[in-house]
């Protein structure tokens, strides 16, 4: 089995364990007040950033794979400003 396709599988079983967890719902939606089903899962902090793929790591939310990459995004350059911010 390739690694490629190891990581994939890995990464399909912490999916669908997050996702039961949630029972199926968005937790961000549910903290602030909708129900929604969660469609995706996404790294709380990215692995670039020092996150991992344990289960409290990792949310399922309802945004397409697009939208979660944008928030992945502004995270990342939120922290790189927080990290700025810190160096002067």
């Amino acid at each position: 089995m390739s690694l490629r396709k190891s990581s994939w599988s890995r990464w399909d079983r912490i999916r669908q364990r997050v996702i039961r967890r949630a029972s199926g719902l968005c937790e961000i939606c549910l903290r602030d007040g909708r129900v929604t089903e969660g469609r995706e899962v996404d790294h709380i902090v990215p692995i670039k950033d020092g996150g991992t793929d344990d289960d409290d790591e990792v949310d399922p939310d309802d945004l397409t794979e697009e939208q979660a990459q944008q928030v992945t995004d502004a995270v990342a350059a939120a922290l790189e400003d927080d990290d700025a911010g810190d160096e002067s």
